[in-house]
């Protein structure tokens, strides 16, 4: 979302760059090849397009939309659930989250994080989504 106000767009190595510093990666994690591929996947989903015969690239309004909402979802929502993942698969317990979320027992939460829609019963997901703002 922070390169969609650049005025051209932008490239693969640029946005590869903006990755690095967020996530603090190398060059070698994390390179303009992957960004090219991630774009590519990103076109595919109608978030961004390539702007003519270009090599930038810009993103859709509806893209932009999506991305915020993802944000805004994962900000909100997910994390406050989702207990932290350690490499050994084995999950260290559910976060605390903040006053205006609600709350859910141990028997109420989800066995897995990666499966939002057949693990959380669709009343909690959709209180999720009002606390968050945002419609299912």
């Amino acid at each position: 979302m922070a390169l969609s106000a650049t005025p051209k767009g932008f490239t693969a190595s640029e946005l590869a760059e903006h990755v690095r510093q967020l996530s603090r990666q190398n060059q070698a994690e994390y390179g303009a090849r992957r960004a090219a591929y991630d774009l590519k996947k990103l076109r595919g989903k109608q978030i961004v397009e390539r702007i003519g015969q270009t090599a930038r690239y810009q993103p859709l309004p509806q893209g932009l939309r999506s991305m915020a909402a993802l944000v805004i979802l994962r900000d909100k929502a997910i994390k406050h659930y989702s207990p932290p993942y350690h490499p050994s698969g084995q999950a260290a317990g559910p976060r605390t989250p903040p006053p205006s979320m609600p709350t859910m027992s141990p028997s109420e939460q989800p066995r897995r994080v990666s499966s939002m829609s057949s693990e959380w019963p669709h009343e909690q997901r959709q209180q999720i989504f009002r606390t968050a703002s945002l419609s299912a």
